[in-house]
């Protein structure tokens, strides 16, 4: 029986870690969704002629990756690799120091970056989520059997 339960407890512990690194590749997508859907909304607000910190709190509120205190933008990278993050940190660091046109051109060079990134995160997506699942099973099984 105690052979039974540790086999049960392998199984499930193996099939939980598959769908979490699945889970890990889909989060990483739905961020970078909300990052270029923020950034798409930061381009139109840069010229209606309000504050930045305004600006920032209003396009990323959405965004639980991309911090706003004030002048000061945090991009946390939890969910983001560092190709992610990087273009935006850039983008950040050099935001409000010249005039709109400039501005603009930041803002669509990373999100040009941001989309790139995204459209290769949908392909690890699409390709890996399942395969993590299956072998997260896979592995489980394979162990289970093992113990018994």
């Amino acid at each position: 029986m105690l052979k039974l339960f540790g086999a049960l407890l392998i199984f499930s512990a193996c099939t939980l870690f598959g769908f979490y690194k699945s889970y890990e590749l889909k989060s990483r997508t739905e961020a970078l969704k909300d990052i270029c859907s923020g950034l798409d909304l930061m381009s139109i607000q840069i010229n209606s002629g309000q504050e930045l910190p305004y600006i920032l709190k209003r396009c990323f509120k959405e965004c639980p990756d991309i911090i706003c205190n004030g002048d000061k933008v945090t991009v946390d990278s939890g969910r983001l690799k560092s190709t992610d993050a990087e273009p935006l940190k850039k983008l950040f660091l050099t935001i409000g120091q010249s005039n709109s046109e400039n501005e603009l051109k930041k803002i669509s060079f990373c999100k040009a970056e941001t989309e790139k990134n995204l459209r290769l995160s949908e392909t690890a997506y699409n390709e890996g989520a399942k395969l993590r699942q299956s072998l997260g099973i896979c592995a489980g099984l394979a162990l289970g059997i093992m113990v018994i």
